[in-house]
């Protein structure tokens, strides 16, 4: 159970989404070809508010953050090679409802698609009780 808690991030912060440690937002939103108005529908931030720079909001961070891990996970899964991740990302999966993982997540369902992840990797996402 220990290996699974600590499975939830990846092992390492590739620079395609992440700089000095911390996901980058610009970054993320680049690897997923976002527009302002795929990154509202996505974090459910009103676009008005979807700032990429020192004006960003802590609870667009925050989603984006979880956006970039699951990205990551599946990035780590492919042994860091972008070309299948993107691959990945942008092809319909029939597991999914036939929409691609980059579609759920602009659609708003990136902790669906986390799920989905964390399963693939043989870990429950945790429970909070």
């Amino acid at each position: 159970m220990s290996s699974a808690l600590y499975r939830t991030v990846p092992l390492h912060m590739p620079d395609v989404l992440f700089s000095d440690g911390l996901a980058d937002p610009h970054k993320t939103v680049t690897f997923l070809q976002f527009n302002k108005g795929d990154v509202a529908t996505a974090t459910g931030v009103p676009r008005r508010m979807v700032h990429l720079d020192a004006r960003i909001t802590e609870e667009l961070r925050a989603r984006l953050t979880e956006i970039a891990t699951i990205c990551a996970l599946v990035l780590e899964h492919f042994d860091g090679d972008l070309n299948k991740t993107h691959l990945w990302f942008t092809t319909r999966n029939p597991l999914l409802g036939n929409l691609s993982p980059r579609e759920m997540i602009r659609f708003g369902l990136y902790r669906k698609v986390l799920r989905f992840v964390q399963e693939a990797r043989g870990q429950e996402p945790p429970s909070v009780s």
